[in-house]
């Protein structure tokens, strides 16, 4: 499974988004406590006036996945 390699390379913290396989949260949970390393996940539920604003710029959804993986990877780092 190529989720398992690419999260054996974490280092210090990771992000997963949202994963059609529930196996890979599983994956990166184990593979995260093992290496003692911060797992951040997003929320299931969608942002409805992110999806509205990405709906409206006739972005495809996959867009929309890759904004709110982007805005809670600001929220980690703590940046505006």
């Amino acid at each position: 499974m190529i989720a398992r390699t690419k999260l054996n390379s974490i280092n210090k913290q990771v992000i997963v988004g949202l994963q059609k396989e529930r196996e890979v949260y599983t994956i990166a949970e184990t593979i995260a406590k093992k290496k003692k390393t911060k797992l951040y996940t997003l929320d299931m539920q969608e942002d409805s006036a992110l999806l509205r604003i990405t709906q409206e710029l006739n972005w495809a959804y996959y867009l929309y996945e890759n904004t709110r993986l982007a805005l809670k990877t600001l929220d980690i780092l703590k940046l505006p």
